[in-house]
């Protein structure tokens, strides 16, 4: 027998067949024959074919085998280099080549498939509601899925009719969802602002023109820097927890209402630099101050020539007594306009974002460190353990994550977010 390359051989015993009535006598003239016969298992074997695995190739492959075949390789050739044990499949592909190239360029594809795959939909006028969609966000209309429940009931009545007298409106609303998901968009939390997207980009080109060219005019790029400030949390009590499904008793854990916070002023410049964060803990009104911190303060404040600073529009950023006490420094305060920050502050636009998830990364890998320290220890009291630092030790692992998490944020990004803002 005869087989591909592709394919292994195994053999395996034959099976008999006995007469229920007959077991006894049968199973004894089985393993009489079975002795008889041992060590010639080749006459009571069955040559069976194994077929390997079958083989998913990605699309960047699929590719590469085909740009080797339009340069004049040949299809086997093409497929020998490259490891595909098919031919017929790259005969498949080159009837494909479109698709695939689409597929690659398209970065929400999966890497092996070429789209088109998966669930289908039962509702047949998916492109007129996408459109439709899309022209609800044209405007930012806080779009829900109700909205859209309501669009299809009233233009597509009779297929709701009949869907729903099959299915239940819960059923209805899942497949609309899915059909936003798949046509690339997504259910995102929306955030409030008093100016819409085209008045955000509009006051964004006027602060560029007015403000922003004099500014780069009158200063040096390294002259020119943003500051603002953000929270952090160093009480690690989770939003979410694990819990029973339909369990009685309530989902609470020990600990006070309030969560432990504090600020971070983060300060770049217009080519990238960054200064060192400033992390300010909340402490006693007239309490001590440690001479270590103003030394600090000192070395940040004492910068040569004269220099302009973006800050956003808190009143106790742009009051008069701050910018006269920056003038004294040689420092130009420059306030932007109200409710911009989102399109005018670099650090909002490209910074604060990757911050903020190099943080969290940070400070799982640092959980993970903390608790591998003493294995011998059951995991539950090393979390326990974890749980109840003192909160002096909680503040200085903090100061520690921010540190390392400002310090991976690079020069390129910062540069790019000062383009973003139009600065």
């Amino acid at each position: 027998m005869q087989c591909p390359e592709d394919v292994a051989t195994a053999r395996l015993p034959a099976w008999v067949v006995v007469d229920e009535d007959n077991l006894c006598s049968d199973l004894n003239n089985l393993c009489s024959d079975l002795e008889d016969d041992e060590g010639d298992t080749a006459s009571n074997a069955v040559e069976v074919v194994v077929r390997d695995r079958q083989n998913a190739y990605s699309n960047a492959l699929k590719l590469k085998v085909l740009e080797d075949i339009n340069a004049g390789v040949s299809v086997t050739k093409a497929a020998t280099l490259h490891g595909i044990k098919s031919r017929t499949a790259v005969h498949a592909w080159r009837g494909r080549e479109a698709i695939i190239r689409e597929a690659c360029n398209n970065k929400k594809r999966s890497k092996c498939s070429v789209g088109g795959q998966g669930r289908k939909n039962l509702f047949p006028h998916c492109d007129e509601l996408i459109q439709w969609i899309k022209e609800m966000r044209r405007d930012d209309f806080p779009l829900k899925t109700s909205h859209v429940l309501v669009f299809v009931k009233e233009e597509y009545s009779e297929f709701t009719s009949a869907y729903l007298a099959k299915y239940k409106e819960e059923s209805l609303g899942r497949m609309m969802r899915r059909i936003v998901y798949q046509r690339g968009f997504s259910f995102r939390r929306p955030t409030k602002s008093v100016l819409s997207t085209l008045d955000l980009e509009a006051e964004q080109r006027k602060f560029a023109n007015e403000v922003g060219s004099k500014i780069s005019a009158t200063y040096a790029r390294w002259c020119i820097f943003n500051a603002d400030e953000t929270a952090v949390y160093y009480d690690d009590t989770p939003t979410r927890i694990i819990s029973e499904r339909g369990a009685k008793k309530g989902v609470m854990i020990k600990g006070r209402v309030r969560s432990e916070r504090a600020s971070v002023l983060l300060i770049v410049s217009a080519t990238g630099q960054k200064l060192r964060p400033l992390v300010i803990f909340k402490g006693q009104p007239g309490g001590r101050v440690e001479e270590e911190v103003q030394g600090h303060s000192d070395r940040v404040m004492a910068t040569p020539g004269p220099l302009a600073i973006y800050v956003d529009n808190l009143k106790c950023h742009v009051s008069t007594k701050v910018q006269d006490a920056f003038a004294t420094w040689g420092t130009e305060v420059v306030p932007l306009p109200k409710n911009t920050t989102s399109v005018l502050q670099p650090l909002d636009v490209g910074v604060m974002g990757p911050f903020k998830q190099k943080l969290r990364a940070i400070t799982l890998s640092y959980e993970l460190s903390a608790i591998r320290e003493s294995n011998g220890v059951p995991l539950r009291e090393r979390l326990l353990k974890l749980q109840r630092l003192p909160a002096p030790e909680k503040r200085k692992r903090l100061v520690e994550r921010v540190v390392a998490a400002w310090d991976a944020v690079s020069e390129s990004s910062i540069k790019k977010a000062w383009s973003k803002a139009g600065q």
